[in-house]
């Protein structure tokens, strides 16, 4: 007996009850394994199968509708395990199958489980145990009752049956199905051994079938290639074609429909009108017989991989064409086109969970349930490397069968960069039916942006690619899918998205369309190997312990390149190029330094990150005054928590530093509560070398407040020149430095503060002038707390970006256009 979901005997009246096979067995022995795998399959074959359920063991009698469902029964099988003979309901159940034997038409398969068929013929060994038990106190009744058990296990267990033994499970289990199939003379529908998970399938399908409809429904299967569709479809159409008028399974529609469209209509016909349906020569005739012929019958039709609806225009145009509680089910990999066809309920074929997976692998790879033991954690690596999916499953699991652990080691190291040709193939299909914009898109996400969000892709994309509408088919398609707005893609299919690109050119990474391995970009840029065909390169230098040092060279010959993304960077080195501007650098959020020295015909910074720590930019001579002065403006110090420097081209000290002397001492006494929300100090200097310049500079500044016998030392310095190579500068420079207040510092006891800066190298240098400032910041200002403005005094208020701020000596306007608003702040 067995409490898994099944045809119960509890059924109600009304339901039908002519069944082709009922299973008898002990629940306690095989309900969990061989029942349950023999089932299983019967029922994906179409095979119309009753199992009884522990539930209805009610001190052994057997129930009416049980006792119906036996009489109604054409094939008996009986599962002997070893402790059948223990229960009185299983011999109850045993005699009463043998009476309806001797009275009808029907046949009685016996299985033998890791039982001995003599034991069991003469109640021996296990099966004479439980005799003994029986007839313990047993009255005259009870042991005429007794009799009847050992003379029905005594007939049965002398009929020609099946002794399982050391036997694989999964071979016995299809024996009896293909000697069932031949006994009921029926052609079902093949399913293979794919069948984990089954019942949960048919269960979602038979609730969104709902065939006590009086209404033609169409119910869409839908899911990425391999994932099980048309073995549902299958296991579904087998499992209730009995209860239809007729009954046709098209297979392969997308591919036949191109050549044999009218094949196609013939099979539909002959399908649920047997041989009564006429040939058909033309697809006009063809359309004119399916609405005369089916428009009155309940059929049940399964069109199986769809994509268009053009390849069921002369099969099924109209719903109308089938006749009331019709139903039609269609697999697809596009699930728009379930939309298109006014599909109102779908089922989308899930991935397998881990448990399911391992079992459904475990199949193929050791024809058992679970994997051996000295290959588990292997098989958990094919398992992982699957990712839920049946196909990659059954075919590695196939593959590896009997295989060694050493064959199966290498087999998983070389799935790693390359995949199984025969899950490719499969899943290229959907890649090749997109066009060439959609396919680009496809490999975009697949390289670069698989997991990122969906708005910022297309952005990224639209103005190469029609983005929005690209990644639309692609979802449909189920080639990625959309979760809380960020797109994703299996991982075999990103997997193959790599393959395609690297068969571009297997042999020269700089000659494929996208590089994303890290080893690939960086043997392009070092040897300048980059070539007209690169589009994209995304570069992680996260986990890079050496500089990697490039040249513009690298790029020259990149002239379709359209993505270019650098990122987990702490050092990025520019140095000595040619280009005129940089793209924004915001989003390069671990930057902290930038190296941009010798590139003379640079006319503009790059918008910063937050993150930036240092900047080299001498000798970029086309800078200028304007570009220099917009380093390290004060109302983007709010977030700094330690010391940045720049050094760039100028002999200017911004005027928003308040304290400036054209000695290297700088001494003020400070206004009177100005420690009030100091976030800490700027410091500038502009020096001029003595050429030549070579390897380090260094700036130090000795802050001495006087009064606490407090000091902070700071310092400053850079690689100014390029490697084995002694440069002359040809402009002054401003080095520009900013230094948080030290925690240890009470700035309410300074009213007086001594700035000293000296300059060490190997080479001299000269200070023109020298620089330091306070910087405050205050979402609200409390003008009780701050020094009243003045002539050196700039008070921001909040602004929209690009509106300008007068004040009594100066005007400055907002030109970061990330943010909208600036916050409150005063600047001395």
């Amino acid at each position: 007996m067995a409490s898994t979901s099944g045809q119960k005997a509890s059924s109600s009246p009304s339901s039908p009850h002519s069944y082709e096979v009922f299973i008898s067995f002990r629940g306690e022995d095989t309900r969990k394994n061989f029942t349950d795998h023999l089932y299983t399959t019967l029922v994906a074959y179409g095979i119309h199968t009753f199992r009884d359920d522990e539930e209805l063991e009610k001190g052994g009698d057997i129930a009416s509708d049980l006792l119906r469902a036996i009489e109604e029964s054409k094939i008996f099988i009986i599962i002997f395990s070893t402790n059948y003979a223990n229960s009185r309901w299983c011999l109850n159940e045993l005699v009463k199958i043998f009476e309806c034997t001797t009275q009808k038409q029907s046949t009685i398969l016996p299985i033998f489980y890791h039982v001995n068929p003599s034991d069991v013929r003469k109640q021996s060994g296990s099966y004479g145990d439980a005799f003994v038990d029986h007839e313990k106190d047993a009255d005259e009744k009870k042991m005429e009752v007794i009799q009847k058990w050992r003379t029905a296990l005594n007939q049965v267990a002398s009929l020609c049956g099946l002794h399982v033994d050391e036997q694989y499970e999964t071979l016995v289990v299809k024996e009896i199905t293909d000697d069932i199939i031949r006994r009921l003379n029926r052609k079902p529908l093949n399913v293979g051994k794919n069948i984990v998970g089954m019942d949960f399938h048919l269960e979602k399908l038979k609730s969104l079938m709902n065939i006590e409809l009086n209404e033609v429904r169409v119910v869409g299967i839908y899911g990425i290639g391999g994932i099980g569709k048309t073995t549902i479809a299958k296991a579904i159409y087998n499992d209730i074609s009995y209860q239809f008028d007729g009954s046709s399974f098209l297979n392969n529609v997308r591919e036949r429909s191109k050549d044999n469209a009218l094949q196609l209509q013939q099979e539909l016909l002959h399908g649920i009108l047997k041989g009564k349906s006429p040939k058909v020569s033309n697809m006009d005739e063809g359309i004119q017989m399916i609405k005369r012929s089916l428009s009155s019958k309940r059929v049940l039709v399964v069109f199986d991989d769809v994509d268009d609806l053009m390849q069921i225009e002369n099969l099924a145009e109209e719903h109308s064409w089938f006749g009331p509680r019709s139903r039609i089910i269609i697999t697809t990999r596009h699930k728009h086109f379930l939309t298109q066809y006014g599909v109102k309920e779908s089922y989308e074929v899930p991935i397998l969970h881990d448990a399911e997976a391992i079992e459904l692998f475990s199949w193929w790879a050791f024809k058992q349930n679970l994997p051996n033991e000295i290959y588990k954690n292997l098989s958990y690596q094919v398992v992982d490397y699957a990712k839920g999916l049946p196909l990659a499953l059954e075919v590695l699991g196939s593959f590896l069968f009997k295989k060694t652990i050493s064959e199966w080691e290498s087999a998983l190291c070389k799935l790693k960069t390359i995949p199984h040709m025969g899950i490719q193939n499969v899943l290229k299909i959907s890649y090749d039916g997109l066009d060439d914009v959609e396919k680009g898109i496809f490999l975009d996400i697949a390289c670069f942006f698989k997991g990122k969000d969906k708005d910022f892709v297309s952005r990224m994309l639209d103005e190469d690619f029609y983005a929005e509408s690209g990644i639309g088919v692609l979802h449909d398609k189920c080639l990625i899918s959309i979760s809380g707005n960020k797109l994703d893609m299996h991982d075999l299919l990103q997997q193959m998205g790599w393959e395609i690109v690297r068969q571009e050119c297997p042999k020269e990474p700089g000659r494929r369309s996208r590089l994303w391995e890290q080893e690939d970009i960086f043997d392009v840029l070092k040897r300048n190997m980059g070539s007209e065909k690169i589009e994209g390169i995304f570069l992680d230098l996260s986990h890079l312990e050496d500089i990697l040092d490039f040249t513009t060279e690298a790029f020259a010959g990149m002239k379709k390149l359209r993505l270019l993304k650098v990122y987990n960077s702490k050092n990025l080195i520019l140095r000595g190029n040619n280009f005129v501007t940089l793209p924004n650098m915001s989003g390069l959020s671990h930057l902290k330094t930038l190296v941009l020295g010798n590139c003379k015909r640079l006319e503009a910074l790059p918008q910063l990150p937050s993150s930036i720590r240092s900047l080299n930019a001498t000798d970029c001579t086309s800078l200028g005054t304007t570009e220099s002065l917009k380093l390290l403006r004060p109302w983007e110090l709010e977030s700094l928590d330690s010391d940045v420097a720049f050094v760039i081209p100028g002999s200017r000290i911004p005027d928003w530093i308040r304290y400036q002397s054209s000695e290297n001492v700088i001494e003020a006494d400070l206004p009177l509560n100005w420690s009030t929300n100091c976030l800490g100090f700027a410091l500038a200097l502009v020096f001029s070398s003595q050429p030549p310049v070579s390897h380090w500079l260094w700036a130090e500044v000795f802050l001495d407040f006087g009064t606490c016998c407090c000091s902070i030392e700071t310092q400053c310095f850079f690689h100014l020149e390029g490697d084995n190579c002694v440069l002359a500068h040809e402009v002054d420079h401003v080095l520009l430095n900013y230094v948080p207040v030290q925690p240890s510092l009470s700035p309410h006891q300074v009213i007086h503060i001594k700035a000293t800066f000296a300059i060490t190298s190997e080479t001299g240098y000269e200070i023109k002038r020298c620089g330091l400032g306070l910087v405050y910041v205050n979402e609200e200002v409390n003008c009780n707390n701050v020094p009243p403005p003045n002539e050196s005094t700039l008070v921001l208020k909040e602004i929209s970006a690009g509106e300008p701020i007068e004040c009594e000596d100066m005007t400055i306007e907002c030109q970061d256009q990330r943010k909208p608003t600036l916050r409150y702040g005063i600047f001395l």
